[in-house]
């Protein structure tokens, strides 16, 4: 790397150009391929990082509008934006990296340190000789210098500023600008450019990467492409740079390389986090391959991520170079020798146990590799376990307290003893003397992945699962381990983001400290204050599955707060959320397995909505449906809807409230009730003698409920609020008496519910069914309950507010409908709803949409046909391509059922009656003037006759008529009587 001067003289490091005679160079962003140059005079010295600077001279000099303005500003102020491009192994194609000015550094104030204003971008070994530019004039500050024996924090850069180079090279002084304008337009937009191509690659490798690694799976998903948007963004900004000179704002190109910079960060995070996961390009070095760098001097193996576990570098593919003790990963084809600089010694504050990379423990079974973190009982450390061949990491109590180290004990207690695959594992416990003291330790599970906290800031393309879903099945995760510690009595009192990471089995607890058990009196629990209810702590004293279920909630609400609101299925995730952060303990959840099985069908709903086919998957909290709650929409119309005239045209199929108090599934009976297994058994239906056969229960209470609900077609609403009321009192009565299980009380809710709907009370239904939603959020019944409320609510007002209760009883339909394509009642619902906008086809197609499997499969077919046929009110009667729609449909039904036979001849009969009065009734409407085509399908000649006239369509309909004489010849001499006037009216006009 280096910097052109003058057109003629390139300046760079002199430990890049060593002892050379000559030397090759490369432009960046100029003239294409390599140069040839030559040290001059001057060559600074590399053990000196202030003298750590060589001047070079082309062989061919360059035009001297080529060279870059020299700064030497009197001071550069604290956190000053600065920015360098440069290369090196991990980056071989170049990488702009943004820096901020940190303040002097090296003897005697000569250097300049710099730090990475970004978090995944760092200024890696090759850089030096790299121009270090002012972020607004972009004029040269000066050049960093940096090596393979620096120990510094990563993130950390230093740089030989213009005033120490000018201090070594007086002649330098010409090339210098007193005031370097700020960059032109047309140059940001160059520099941008470079960027975008840089973004661009990036995100072609990412995209490889996950090929590589998931192209034998089901997950292959493609990163989210930034490149074309930042593309064309930068052509809008020429683009109105050419049409009006200066109409681009400083800060409005300073936001966009920002936004800019940020993409990159994020994809090449992506990047490394799949190579920690074990993606590999097609030429990489195999996993336990020794490193052939020389400065490693063959200690170090290239470890299952991609890099050396010594000197944490990637693999040369090529020999190494001959000169030098140790050499750099520079991106040119110089060998370095070393240069020594200043170091962050890493100590820390007196007391506090530090280990040195080499340095072995546990009678020598480990080996340090490097120091991870700092927490708050115990320090981390990356270790190697020779025996086994495996990476462990190592937890040390702090500064030699007490309190630490009892905490750490028992820590490595419950890490011994709990196994479970979301729980971190410990192997080890032991000793080892730290500054003549000895320190405990434990040895733990090694788990490669990212802390939850980053999980948001990872790219995500077009197919991949919604982040929301992805955050909450984390959650799920959590919530199994959990259920587990309180299984074993124990607590979790310590949850938080930052002690759960995702590695590639799943997610992991990592932090054991927090485990608390309340059989160990002399322990007393350390609650993460923010994550834990504490006002409920200090009133109990101790931790619960309750505040356990609230820091989850906690967790989670943290991750999915930066979401935005307006993602579905974000509404069922909140209130599942509200209700573990609930203030009234009694409406939370009763164990994490019940908040986890919400959790895991909220995740289904948002799956489904995003458009992720979702298995079907049973409820535990309602029986099974019987009912399609679709008022006879789905059933071939009876043969009394003959009797008046036009009655077979009409109805949506919205059933009545008392219908859906009738219909609706009944809540499973609570395997915790005392009647529970003789309620199973019941068979009476007269609710006053099933009172009188069990003693008093809630369950028992409740079914007298539905039966009296369930009394012919007029309920019996005073009985079933008798039963309500009592059922009310019992459970009041045992938790007097401490029989009453726990969790809130949304099976009385939910039978309110129902007994406001047998009496027409349909807001107060509404509020009931609500309630319910809000403690079972991942449950389907209760948002169909809800849609039938909106949608009754929605026929009984006008304007605003229909259209408001129509939306939101669409909204419930469709997420229990795109989740389990179950129940049908959902499809009917949309499909009605479809109807009432007047889009027939859509109506058809979500009925089309119920599987084979389905009980109301044969319900959605007949539906299907029927919804063609309906008048949608005004002038919105059937077409003629909607009667042959329903023509063909019905062929393919009966056709279906040739072996089948579900549909007996009778029913077979009505459906080709209805097809014909439907056709008649469009003839009709138009007085003649609407005609079918004279080419029809053979099936519509055999059901309207041919040629296919109003005439024909009498005929064919007469002869129907007879064959459903004969069924009404079967039921009564009325009945029969009426249907034949019928007949009459609708056969052909004869004379006799």
């Amino acid at each position: 790397m280096g910097v052109l001067l003058g057109g003629e003289f390139v300046l760079s490091c002199a430990h890049v150009v060593g002892e050379r005679d000559e030397v090759r160079v490369a432009f960046s962003f100029g003239e294409p391929g390599e140069f040839r140059a030559r040290p001059t005079e001057f060559v600074g010295s590399a053990e000196d990082g202030s003298r750590d600077i060589a001047l070079l001279r082309l062989v061919e000099p360059f035009p001297t509008s080529w060279s870059a303005p020299l700064a030497a500003p009197a001071e550069l102020p604290p956190r000053a934006r600065v920015r360098c491009h440069g290369h090196s192994g991990n980056y071989p194609d170049g990488m702009w990296i943004n820096l901020r000015v940190d303040g002097p550094a090296g003897p005697g104030g000569r250097l300049v340190q710099l730090s990475t204003s970004s978090f995944c971008r760092n200024v890696e070994r090759g850089f030096s000789g790299a121009a270090v530019l002012d972020g607004q004039s972009g004029a040269v500050l000066g050049i960093v210098v940096q090596k393979a024996a620096d120990q510094h924090a990563q993130g950390v850069a230093w740089m030989i500023p213009v005033g120490t180079i000018f201090d070594r090279l007086p002649e330098l002084r010409s090339a210098a600008a007193e005031n370097p304008p700020v960059r032109s337009p047309s140059v940001r937009f160059g520099q941008l450019a470079a960027q975008i191509g840089e973004l661009r690659d990036a995100e072609d490798e990412v995209a490889r990467l996950r090929w590589l690694l998931f192209r034998d799976t089901s997950t292959v998903t493609l990163p989210q492409r930034n490149y074309n948007a930042s593309r064309i963004a930068l052509a809008g900004f020429r683009g109105r740079e050419e049409e009006n000179p200066g109409s681009v704002p400083v800060e409005e190109l300073d936001a966009f390389e920002r936004e800019l910079a940020d993409a990159l960060d994020l994809v090449v995070a992506e990047r490394r986090r799949l190579e920690e996961i074990g993606a590999r390009s097609p030429g990489s070095v195999p996993a336990g391959t020794p490193c052939r760098r020389l400065d490693c001097q063959g200690r170090g193996s290239i470890d299952e991520t991609g890099y050396c576990d010594t000197c944490a570098r990637r693999p040369v593919t090529e020999g190494p170079v001959p000169d030098g003790e140790e050499t750099w990963n520079c991106a040119g084809i110089v060998p370095l020798p070393v240069l020594r600089f200043p170091k962050d010694t890493g100590e820390s504050s007196p007391g506090t146990p530090r280990l040195r990379p080499g340095t072995r423990v546990g009678a020598k079974k480990y080996e340090i590799r490097r120091f991870l973190a700092k927490g708050g009982f115990g320090r981390i450390y990356l270790a190697h376990d020779p025996g086994l061949q495996r990476k462990v990491v190592l937890k040390a109590s702090i500064d030699q307290d007490e309190q630490a180290a009892r905490i750490l004990r028992a820590e490595a207690w419950h890490l011994t003893r709990l196994t479970h695959d979301n729980l971190l594992s410990a192997h080890d416990f032991f000793q080892h003397p730290v500054d003549g003291e000895p320190v405990d330790f434990i040895a733990m599970d090694y788990v490669e992945g990212v802390a939850l906290t980053e999980v948001a800031k990872l790219p995500r393309g077009p197919r991949d699962s919604p982040l929301l879903a992805e955050i909450l099945a984390y959650g799920c995760e959590i919530l199994a381990a959990i259920e587990y510690l309180h299984r074993q009595d124990l607590y979790y009192t310590d949850m938080k983001p930052a002690n759960v990471m995702r590695s590639s089995r799943g997610i992991v607890i990592v932090d054991l400290a927090g485990v608390w058990d309340p059989r160990r009196a002399n322990e007393k629990p350390q609650l993460t204050r923010t994550f834990y209810p504490e006002q409920e702590f200090r009133t109990t004293g101790r931790p619960s599955v309750g505040t356990d279920l609230y820091a989850v909630a906690r967790t989670l609400t943290e991750l999915i707060r930066p979401l935005p609101g307006s993602d579905g299925g974000m509404d069922s995730a909140q209130r599942v959320l509200d209700r573990a952060l609930g203030l009234d303990t009694s409406r939370r959840f009763s164990s994490a397995a019940e908040m986890a099985d919400q959790l895991r069908r909220v995740v289904r709903e948002i799956m489904a909505l995003h458009g992720f086919e979702q298995p079907l998957e049973p409820s535990y909290h309602f029986e099974p449906v019987t009912s399609d709650l679709d008022h006879g929409l789905g059933v071939v119309p009876p043969l009394e809807s003959w009797w008046r005239s036009g009655a077979e045209l009409v109805g949506f199929g919205l059933p009545s409230p008392q219908k859906i108090a009738r219909e609706l599934p009944a809540p499973r009976v609570d395997p915790r009730d005392r009647n529970a297994a003789n309620l199973s058994r019941v068979t009476g239906s007269d609710f006053r003698r099933l009172t009188t056969m069990l003693p008093d229960s809630v369950e028992s209470r409740l079914k007298a409920c539905r039966m009296a609900l369930a009394q012919g077609d007029r309920p019996d609403v005073a009985g079933a609020r008798e039963s309500l009321d009592a059922a009310q009192a019992q459970r009041h009565s045992d938790e007097v008496q401490g029989k009453q299980t726990p969790g809130p009380a949304w099976r009385l809710d939910w039978h309110e519910g129902l007994v406001a709907l047998a009496a027409g009370e349909i807001g107060t239904a509404l509020r009931h069914f609500t309630e319910v939603r809000a403690i079972l959020p991942g449950e389907a019944i209760p948002k169909v309950a809800l849609g039938l409320c909106h949608e009754h609510l929605g026929e009984g007002a006008t304007g605003k507010e229909a259209k408001t209760a129509f939306k939101v009883a669409r909204s419930c339909y469709l997420a229990v409908w795109q989740r389990d394509r179950a129940p049908a009642g959902a499809a009917f619902g949309l499909a009605r709803l479809f109807l009432r906008a007047g889009r027939r086809d859509a109506a058809a197609k979500v009925l089309d949409e119920v599987p084979a499997v389905s009980r109301q499969y044969d319900a959605a077919r007949i539906a299907a046909i029927r919804v063609h046929l309906l008048w949608l009110g005004g002038t919105d009667w059937p077409s003629v391509a909607d009667v042959r729609t329903a023509a063909r449909r019905a062929e393919e039904v009966l056709r279906a059922d040739s072996e089948l036979r579900r549909y007996d001849a009778d029913t077979r009969d009505r459906l080709v009656a209805w097809l014909q009065r439907s056709a008649l009734a469009l003839v009709e409407r138009s007085g003649g003037t609407v005609r079918f085509p004279a080419q029809v399908e053979p099936h519509e000649k055999e059901l309207f006759g041919d040629p296919l006239t109003e005439r024909g369509i009498r005929r064919r309909l007469e002869r129907s008529l007879e064959a459903l004489a004969s069924q009404a010849r079967r039921r009564s001499p009325a009945e029969l009587s009426a249907l034949l006037d019928r007949k009459n009216e609708l056969r052909p006009m004869t004379w006799w």
